[in-house]
């Protein structure tokens, strides 16, 4: 079983809400047509301030704090990157 204060933990949450809300924002995109999909993508990342601050201050569960700041770096990059 998953230990709930662990990097993999943290990796999977940091990864999983901006998919899931990306999901959400491209399946509305289908619906209703033209969308600003480069917006959404940040906003997707931004999502993961909420899980960053619930597990450092709250929860004050470190390990899983720091795998879901190290996905959100490296959903920023990769953003960055599709943009130039």
């Amino acid at each position: 079983m998953l230990n709930k204060d662990s990097f993999g933990f943290g990796l999977g949450i940091g990864l999983a809400g901006p998919l899931i809300l990306l999901g959400i924002i491209f399946l509305v995109r289908l619906m209703v047509g033209h969308f600003a999909m480069d917006k959404a993508l940040f906003v997707c990342v931004a999502l993961n301030i909420v899980p960053i601050r619930y597990y450092f201050i709250t929860a004050k569960m470190d390990r899983t704090g720091r795998g879901v700041l190290f996905m959100t770096a490296v959903l920023i990059v990769l953003v960055t990157i599709i943009h130039i």
